[in-house]
C-alpha cells in the first residue's frame, strides 16, 4: 500500500507543505533545507531564508494572531511537525525555553553531569569523556543522545535516566 503524503498551499505563496515540513515548488519538487543561523529549518525563496516553520502553521493551522509567535513544542527546533508547532504567546515560548533547558539563543544548556549509555550498555559519565575515550566527538555522540541523529561511530547512544 502506497501512502500518499498531502500538501497543503501556504497562503499568499506559490509554495505547498505537507503536515511534516515538507516543502514544494510550483514545479512540485521538494525544496532543499538548511538549518539557518538562528537554528531553525528554511529554504532560500528569491535570495532570502524562510523558516519552514512558519510555513507549516500558516498552511496547517492557518494565520497568525495578533500578539501571537511561533512556537516548537518539546521535540525542538528542527522538528517542522504540524503536532510539534503551534501560535501562541512570547511568554508562552519562553516559559517553553525554560522548561526544554534552553537558553536565549537556540543551544541547549551544557549538563555537565548527564551520562552516556551506548547500545551495547557501556557507560560514560558525560559525552565528552566517551568521546576523549573512544576518539570521537562528543557533540556528534549528544545529537544521537538527542535524537538529532540515529547512529554515531555505528551506535546508538542515549542518556542515562536518573532515578
Amino acid at each position: 500500500m502506497v501512502v500518499r503524503t498531502e500538501y497543503k498551499p501556504v497562503p499568499d505563496t506559490d509554495l505547498t507543505v505537507s503536515r511534516d515540513g515538507k516543502v514544494k515548488g510550483p514545479s512540485g519538487k521538494i525544496l532543499s533545507q538548511r538549518v539557518g543561523t538562528r537554528g531553525y529549518m528554511t529554504i532560500t525563496r528569491n535570495e532570502r531564508s524562510v523558516a519552514v516553520h512558519l510555513l507549516v502553521l500558516l498552511a496547517w493551522v492557518g494565520p497568525r494572531p495578533e500578539g501571537y509567535e511561533a512556537c516548537h513544542g518539546d521535540k525542538g527546533r528542527l522538528r517542522n511537525h504540524v503536532d510539534n508547532l503551534r501560535w501562541d504567546t512570547r511568554k508562552a515560548n519562553a516559559a517553553d525555553r525554560v522548561r526544554s533547558g534552553r537558553n536565549g539563543n537556540w543551544r541547549r544548556i551544557p549538563s555537565p553531569c548527564r551520562r552516556v549509555r551506548r547500545s551495547d550498555g557501556a557507560e560514560w559519565k558525560t559525552a565528552a569523556c566517551a568521546g576523549r575515550e573512544l576518539g570521537l566527538v562528543a557533540t556528534s555522540i549528544a545529537r544521537v543522545c538527542r535524537g538529532v541523529r540515529k547512529t554515531y561511530a555505528g551506535y546508538g547512544w542515549s542518556y542515562v535516566s536518573e532515578g
